[in-house]
């Protein structure tokens, strides 16, 4: 089905959802078990420039105490996202009593005097994939990285805030609740940026077929 989108999409977004199956509403596992859905939709993806920024908002992180867990119950990033959506915004920066967990539908890292900083992995957060390359972009180019939880203040005070997600790569971020933030540091940004960019074009070859 891919190979005869090609022609009219040339990037794409495929996004594939599987579900334990269809039976009726019980609280118990269906027995005997059911089949698993699979659901599988592609649409046109055309990429933000590298200098594309976007602003952000703050606001408490209301999600249960199991987020690492990605499950149906995304009713708060729904409606942070949504806030965010509002307020004329790109994303909802999600935080717990001033320090920062990620945002709605994406991960936040920040790079602070040459390092790139990210929470590190544990129940209130997402493990991102687009985290993991990133960390490994920054590994290949010598970036020191320090995993260590941080503040609603210090964010505001880095050199730059990436904004990463699977279908962006990572953008800059140059306002959060209106107020100006990063551009403090393209150079790195630009770095990281480009390096990441070819590695995903190395690894994902485009196909002419």
């Amino acid at each position: 089905m891919l190979s005869r989108l090609d022609a009219d999409i040339p990037d794409a977004l495929v996004y594939w959802q599987v579900s334990r199956g269809t039976a009726l509403r019980s609280h118990v596992f269906p027995d005997p078990a059911v089949p698993p859905n699979l659901l599988i939709t592609v649409r046109q993806k055309i990429m933000p420039a590298p200098d594309d920024r976007v602003k952000l908002i703050t606001t408490p992180d209301l999600r249960f105490a199991l987020c690492h867990i990605k499950t149906i119950n995304l009713l708060p990033n729904v409606l942070a996202h949504q806030q965010a959506e509002a307020a004329g915004c790109d994303e909802a920066v999600l935080h717990r009593d001033g320090v920062v967990t990620e945002c709605s539908s994406s991960a936040l890292l920040l790079l602070k005097d040459g390092a790139l900083r990210v929470r590190p992995l544990d129940d209130y957060i997402l493990p991102s994939t687009t985290r993991k390359h990133i960390m490994e972009t920054c590994r290949e180019l010598d970036i020191p990285i320090v995993e260590a939880a941080f503040t609603l203040e210090e964010m505001m005070d880095a050199d730059e805030i990436l904004l990463s997600c699977t279908t962006t790569l990572f953008r800059g971020v140059d306002a959060i609740d209106g107020i100006p933030v990063g551009g403090k540091d393209p150079e790195l940004f630009e770095r990281i940026y480009g390096a990441y960019r070819r590695r995903l074009l190395t690894e994902c070859p485009a196909s002419d077929e």
